[in-house]
């Protein structure tokens, strides 16, 4: 175990002060003693023979005994106090968690880092220049000349393809074994190599005569140019006429006229071609840095399938998401909407619980323009937003003339711009700039914060669905001044408490979960700092969830943002919350497919927002790629 060294020297100090505590029993006793000396001669007769020999050994022995009994004490009063700092230090400390809770994401950004760095450093590879055939008229790279010689005469020694003793050392060359070569009958002569000749291919040789004596490579597939021009389109290749095939090619041994000092392969400079083969599917780009519009790749069901369990999810939360869109697909309005109020929330919010309740359905990958149960869903909810924008892009205002405030307006912005990205719809991209817009204007520029109304001074509640509605806006091609994610990192400044500010709180420093979870979320969207994103996820590790504290709102940002943090913490993260929600889940009845809204704010949320945070909670997994690979 590591102790700190504090810890060392409050040791080093309770046993000196432990010695000193015994010395001074030990003097004490030995005082007492030479009391009893005295008196045993000023006053004998007062003093009788037996309680002479008790004064005269006992004193020491109890003195000792007590100096004894004082310094275990003390000992095993240290000890804990040794032992408790030291677990407290290793466990409960955020700074001794580094190790542990260092992400993968956050690795493989400092190996690219690396590999970025070491590849600057690089020279050049040199590109040779295309020359044109003057038979074909077809441009080529020009081949190296190298000169061969072929054997004149009949050989009356075998010779090795290599010199035996330099590559089994001068103490293995006599036990080399050389692979004799057949003469041929020809004239040696030092001679360049022909021009490649495409529509010339070399006749095939006696297969019969030469089986036992040649050996050769099997038939060699045609290079597709079209698929190399995929990969590295600037590269001007014209398309070739596919070559005749060629069913051998003989391995003609050739005598280099330089020395030899090791068996080594021959290079040429040339500029990599690449040409991956074909696929069914596309390949699934987990590790690489995809385009902004594939932020969203594994919300296919066959991308996903594949993935899935690696993620974190199973067959389990894939049923349970299904069972719950079913369950607002049928309690859904006839105008499209959710009625917060019919299912026990406050009044005045269906903007917020229409725009949460369609995440999910296009979290799990629905297209809003199918005909499906699902798809049909999707479509009518996302139709009620677009008729509820204005033209200033406000979408507080709720269907009855009742005024919601900014959270339905980031729940809208983002549901709109996610709407967009993935259908690439047109009707979607003005609506969804209006409400990003009216979300820039009404960022306090003080603090950088929101709030309930636009201008006021923020908190962190409302701060993180403006965040993420803007960073959505931004991912899908929408327009977002940059002052306004500076401003944001201001006001994460502001409520960033902690030694590295990374534990957040409402409207100061005063750390609670679900802005931690949120805060944490918000700093991967727009970026801070690592070390303040390991405390964050050092504080959460504390407050895992747990069946008797039910808070969906906490349990959603802590998803998102764990997942993406990754780790051991993600890890007992999902182990603790996975079959909390599975086994929550409503499975009877007109309810079935629900959760219950007994929950903190569960009373304002309702069942339709609880459910709806639940369903995208267990669809984390894939609702977006890694933000440190994406973003």
């Amino acid at each position: 175990m590591d102790f700190d060294p504090d810890i060392i020297r409050y040791t080093a100090a309770g046993i000196l002060a432990l010695g000193a505590v015994w010395a001074l029993g030990y003097f004490s006793g030995k005082r007492a003693a030479g009391q009893v000396a005295v008196a045993r001669v000023v006053e004998p007769e007062r003093i009788g023979a037996v309680t002479k020999k008790k004064f005269r050994r006992r004193p020491v022995v109890r003195a000792l005994f007590i100096s004894l009994l004082v310094h275990a004490a003390l000992v095993a009063i240290f000890s804990i106090y040794v032992v408790s700092e030291a677990v407290y230090r290793a466990v409960k400390n955020p700074e001794r968690q580094e190790v542990t809770l260092r992400s993968d994401a956050l690795a493989r950004e400092r190996l690219a880092l690396k590999i970025r760095e070491a590849s600057a450093s690089l020279p050049p590879v040199p590109v040779r220049p295309m020359e044109r055939s003057e038979a074909t008229g077809i441009e080529r790279l020009p081949l190296p000349e190298i000169a061969m010689r072929e054997l004149a005469e009949p050989m009356a020694a075998p010779v090795p393809i290599w010199d035996a003793e330099v590559a089994a050392g001068p103490e293995l060359a006599d036990r080399f074994e050389p692979t004799p070569l057949e003469p041929v009958a020809k004239p040696m002569v030092a001679m360049k190599l022909p021009e490649l000749r495409l529509d010339e291919p070399e006749p095939a040789p006696d297969l019969e005569q030469a089986a036992s004596k040649t050996e050769y490579l099997p038939e060699l597939p045609p290079t597709s140019v079209a698929a190399a021009q995929k990969v590295a389109p600037e590269l001007a290749i014209p398309e070739l006429p596919a070559p005749p095939p060629m069913p051998l090619t003989k391995i003609v041994p050739v005598a280099l006229d330089v020395p030899v000092l090791a068996p080594t392969a021959l290079t040429m400079e040339m500029p990599e071609l690449l040409t991956p083969p074909e696929l069914d599917e596309p390949a699934l780009a987990l590790e690489t840095r995809p385009d902004p519009s594939d932020r969203y790749l594994l919300r296919d069901r066959k991308m996903r399938e594949r993935a899935l369990p690696e993620l974190g999810g199973s067959p389990e939360t894939e049923a349970a998401i299904e069972r719950a869109l079913q369950w607002l697909a049928r309690h859904q309005e006839a105008d499209g909407s959710w009625k917060i109020d019919r299912f026990g929330g406050a009044g005045g919010h269906d903007v917020a619980a229409t725009s949460l309740a369609a995440l999910a359905f296009l979290a799990w990958g629905t297209d809003p323009a199918a005909g499906d149960e699902f798809g049909k869903a999707a479509g009518r909810a996302l139709d009620w937003l677009l008729e509820r924008t204005t033209e200033n892009g406000d979408l507080r205002k709720q269907a009855d003339g009742r005024s919601g405030n900014m959270y339905d307006q980031g729940m809208a912005g983002i549901a709109l711009a996610e709407a967009f990205a993935l259908t690439g719809d047109e009707r979607f991209r003005v609506p969804a700039q209006r409400a990003i817009d009216y979300i820039v204007a009404a960022q306090n520029k003080g603090d950088g914060g929101w709030r309930y109304q636009p201008g006021e001074g923020g908190d962190m509640s409302v701060f993180g669905w403006q965040v993420m509605a803007i960073t959505s806006a931004r991912s899908s091609g929408l327009v977002v001044p940059e002052e306004t994610f500076v401003r944001a990192r201001s006001w994460l400044d502001h409520v960033g408490g902690g030694e590295h500010g990374g534990q957040y709180g409402y409207q100061d420093k005063s750390p609670k979960p679900a802005m931690v979870a949120e805060g944490m979320f918000c700093c991967q969207l727009i970026g801070r700092d690592d070390p303040a994103q390991l405390e964050s996820a050092g504080f959460l590790s504390g407050h895992l969830p747990r069946e008797n504290e039910r808070d969906f709102y906490y349990w959603y940002y802590g998803a998102l943002a764990l997942y993406q943090h990754g780790g051991p913490v993600w890890e007992e993260w999902n182990t603790r919350l996975r079959p909390i929600l599975l086994d929550s889940q409503r499975r009877d009845g007109e309810e079935g497919g629900s959760w219950d809204p007994n929950s903190r704010w569960g009373d304002q949320a309702g069942r339709v927002v609880v459910t709806a945070l639940a369903t995208l909670t267990l669809e984390v997994y894939y609702r977006y790629l890694s933000l440190h690979d994406g973003g």
